[in-house]
């Protein structure tokens, strides 16, 4: 039993184990695992011959992210400089740049022409969606590699059962039901993603997302760090959960759908998706969500109709995070 085992390990083990950790995911939300020494990002510009190798644009979006707040025209101007549209995404002309904003722009909600709110909102949410599904199939990949020793009856290795212990807490679960725990440790679809920050957020326009990253509407306790709901009056009985930027609220968002057990629905689908071969998708998984909101299947509706009217089918089949670009040589 992988309890077992772990219960012998050495403390020497288990601080082997926090460097494999630290060294894999980075220390917080813009830890070296996910922002690492690529900080100059950039897009995939057009080509007759090669459309997805023609690499451009680094600077003007690497500088996105050292500014400690961005108003909207600025950055649709940025974007649109650097051929990060979203129907070039869907056409195959363009991969998803890896721009992880830590907030919206402040003055989104009064940008006065609506597609280009819409597309605005879009085109930062993506990257950061991508890249949070990017970092659970890395777990995803290591939790199979360590299924496949158990399952052919080999013991891991002692930093990796430290490592499956920590997931198994992280994913509120056992480490010895690894079927349990694959279930759990699985993507959230783009296009769901997307449409429920839409609906959740009112296209980034809410107050929780202004003041606390939060797009998606998370419940917390009273003594958790959240904002309290204007209705709520002098007497609140939750907060929505503030994020100190808005890829730690999307990662909160995708654990709370594989964790929680009012989305043990969707955990179920989505393993069934996989075990017939098929990959798992937004806007079959929403169906599942009636417990998200206290519309019910009127809440299915809406992200139906989000889904489809944005075109996002169309975005998650196609929407890939660009490698890092690489460094340009210092003159």
């Amino acid at each position: 039993m992988l309890n077992g085992i772990l219960l012998n390990s050495s403390a020497g083990a288990i601080a082997i184990g926090a460097v494999v950790l630290a060294s894999q995911f980075g220390a917080g939300p813009i830890g070296s695992g996910v922002y690492g020494s690529d900080r100059a990002y950039a897009s995939y510009g057009s080509g007759p011959e090669q459309p997805e190798q023609n690499w451009t644009i680094t600077t003007e979006l690497a500088d996105l992210m050292e500014m400690d707040s961005v108003l909207a025209p600025f950055l649709a101007a940025r974007l649109d400089a650097s051929h990060y549209t979203l129907n070039r995404v869907i056409s195959g002309e363009s991969r998803v740049p890896r721009l992880f904003l830590p907030r919206l722009p402040s003055d989104l909600k009064e940008v006065p022409d609506t597609d280009t709110r819409k597309s605005i909102f879009l085109r930062t949410i993506l990257p950061l969606v991508l890249q949070s599904n990017r970092e659970i199939l890395a777990e995803r990949r290591r939790l199979f590699a360590a299924k496949r020793l158990v399952d052919a009856g080999k013991a891991p290795a002692v930093s990796e059962i430290i490592w499956l212990e920590q997931l198994a807490e992280k994913y509120k679960t056992s480490a010895d039901d690894m079927d349990r725990l694959i279930r759990r440790v699985d993507v959230v679809p783009v296009a769901l993603a997307l449409a429920q920050a839409v609906e959740e957020s009112g296209w980034g326009s809410s107050r929780f997302a202004r003041l606390g990253n939060a797009i998606f509407g998370q419940y917390t306790t009273l003594d958790d760090h959240g904002i309290i709901p204007k209705q709520a009056g002098s007497d609140p009985d939750f907060k929505i959960k503030a994020f100190p930027d808005l890829l730690s609220g999307i990662r909160s968002y995708m654990r709370n759908l594989n964790i929680h057990p009012a989305y043990a629905g969707l955990r179920q689908k989505r393993s069934e998706i996989r075990a017939a071969g098929q990959k798992p998708v937004g806007r079959a998984l929403a169906v599942t969500l009636t417990g998200y909101s206290e519309r019910g299947f009127e809440y299915v509706k809406t992200l139906h109709l989000i889904i489809d009217a944005n075109d996002l089918s169309e975005l998650e089949e196609r929407a890939r995070l660009a490698p890092p670009a690489t460094p340009a040589p210092v003159s």
